[in-house]
């Protein structure tokens, strides 16, 4: 971004509140280039909307390439597609319609909103002579999402393929988005090339792919002049430009006007600050504790369940004291939590296909409540399926995974704030000690351990064990042993742990998995990419690509 936009930008931040009534959730493409180098593209839309008449997908600069065969869904009502397409149409008119409208160098594909609130559109069409030959390669050069867009998508995920896999080593270039923390990525993984972006695009990003195939690996009648370097040249024009050539005047007179247009808002600022340094509020930090050992193995029996029924605070020793197998599990613990009190229920479908009905976020904790909403999001209309909250995970890796952080943070500073973690401040540093009194409560943790992994084998087992089964099992699943102790109760207690009930328990315990796995999978694919044979993402350049983007109006 321009250094003289940024400083304007802040101020526009700071002064305005700007209401946006379309949302578009997230855009998923899928592109499967075939031996010609046509590409046959399909486009879902998630987005929730209360104005305008239609949806559009501009291509501009299209060059060689034409698109055919556009074809519109909403769900499962396909659309007709028309010859011609009015953008001056009614509501009405446009409904379960679509078409392609001409523009200046390049055209419009367009479709009706039919009807306000939580759609999903999905986009069929193709674009022959998607791949370019050049002198020494085979080239895809694609702008797929532009910074024109109307509204900027919450999620984007691109897929590339073909009906071979591609090498891990094939140069690939994202440009356009992403930053310094690398939330936009390009890369090739297990034969295919994904592009990413987690988090709302800003308003001056956009998503450029450049790929170099080796020359002939597509039989193509799409010829360039230019050698590839020709346009590798012109994509990193720009590229981790962050500030442009303006002069040091230029620049002291833009933080003078900026200071003086939002002064009350820096002194208001300023004030919360030190407010914030100097209150008992902590956030989120980096910690560093003591070493403080225990030994698991030898701790008795504990057959209550400690720190007054404080999931956090169970989950919390139990990783302090590496009593855990998995820090994820905790997600199948909260679940198995809300099933217990009625924030969730286990319901089946007409095919005996077991989903989740999402009902209330009524008297559940902060952290619970952002984890609840995460689900919502991913269910759409409250019924969460498997593959929805794998693939939402999937999409949005880094916010479930950083959901993890907080609790362990927020954790932390509920511990410090009570006496049970000492911070010790430095200079330029604050380290926190856990108090000799926390050993008490990992003793009790690793004694409930102990006790639920030997529970079948112990003779002296109490009525009031039966009556605690459901809490035992969601500390079972902290420590990542909920499956085991479900079959050990389900064979002392059939009347209790009904095959029914042990299978919502497995589809807990799944469906937690599942996702997690799939955002960490995410994440360690977006991190591995490395800079041109493999995958390479910038803040800027691309310029000069054919491409498109879209919007509702």
């Amino acid at each position: 971004m321009k250094f003289k936009h940024f400083i304007w930008f802040i101020g526009l931040f700071l002064c305005c509140k700007v209401v946006y009534a379309n949302d578009i959730k997230s855009i998923n493409m899928d592109i499967f280039i075939d031996n010609h180098g046509n590409a046959n593209i399909t486009e879902v839309w998630e987005t929730n909307l209360d104005s305008g008449t239609e949806g559009y997908k501009p291509y501009y600069n299209l060059g060689n390439s034409t698109i055919e065969d556009y074809r519109v869904s909403l769900g499962s009502t396909s659309y007709q597609t028309l010859s011609y397409w009015d953008v001056e149409a009614s509501f009405s008119e446009k409904s379960y319609k679509a078409g392609i409208n001409e523009v200046d160098d390049g055209y419009e594909l367009c479709f009706g909103i039919s009807k306000y609130g939580n759609n999903t559109y999905t986009l069929n069409y193709t674009i022959t002579n998607f791949v370019s030959r050049v002198e020494d390669a085979d080239m895809v050069y694609w702008q797929l999402i532009p910074y024109e867009l109307s509204d900027k998508p919450e999620h984007v995920y691109i897929k590339i393929h073909s009906d071979f896999a591609y090498s891990n080593d094939l140069p690939v270039w994202g440009y356009g988005y992403g930053d310094d923390n690398h939330e936009g990525y390009a890369y090739v993984y297990d034969g295919i090339i994904e592009m990413t972006k987690e988090g709302t695009l800003d308003s001056d990003e956009y998503m450029t792919i450049l790929i170099k195939f080796p020359k002939d690996t597509f039989e193509l009648s799409n010829i360039l002049d230019q050698d590839f370097d020709y346009y590798l040249d012109m994509a990193e024009d720009g590229a981790y430009n962050y500030h442009d050539q303006t002069s040091f005047g230029e620049v002291i007179g833009y933080i003078f006007a900026f200071i003086i247009d939002c002064l009350p808002f820096i002194i208001i600022i300023l004030i919360s600050v030190f407010a914030v340094k100097n209150s008992n509020s902590y956030g989120t930090k980096k910690l560093k504790f003591n070493k403080t050992t225990l030994n698991v193995k030898d701790a008795p029996y504990f057959r209550d369940i400690p720190l007054n029924k404080d999931i956090f605070k169970a989950y919390w020793v139990a990783c302090q004291f590496h009593l855990v197998r998995n820090k994820t599990d905790f997600l199948g613990a909260i679940l198995l939590k809300w099933l217990k009190n009625g924030n969730i229920e286990n319901i089946k479908d007409e095919n005996k296909i077991k989903k989740l009905k999402l009902i209330s976020s009524n008297n559940l904790a902060p952290l619970e409540v952002e984890l609840f909403e995460m689900m919502s999001s991913a269910s759409g209309d409250g019924i969460l399926e498997k593959n929805e909250f794998t693939k939402w995970c999937k999409n949005h890796y880094s916010k479930i995974i950083k959901w993890f952080d907080k609790v362990i943070d927020d954790t932390t500073m509920n511990f410090v704030n009570t006496g049970l973690i000492r911070e010790e401040k430095k200079s330029f540093s604050t380290t926190y000690y856990v108090d000799d009194k926390m050993k008490d409560y990992g003793l009790k943790m690793a004694g409930l351990k102990n006790f639920l992994n030997d529970f079948s084998n112990i003779k002296d087992r109490e009525a009031i064990e039966v009556k605690i089964w459901d809490e035992y099992l969601i500390y079972a699943q902290i420590f990542g042993i909920a499956k085991k102790v479900a079959e050990e109760f389900k064979k002392l207690y059939p009347d209790i742990i009904t095959d029914e009930y042990y299978d919502d328990i497995i589809f807990i315990h799944t469906i937690s998995y599942e996702g997690v796995h799939a955002a960490s999978l995410a994440q360690s694919r977006a991190e591995s990419y490395s800079a041109g044979g493999g995958g390479f993402s910038s803040s800027g350049g691309g310029g000069g690509s054919f491409g498109g983007g879209g919007g509702f109006r």
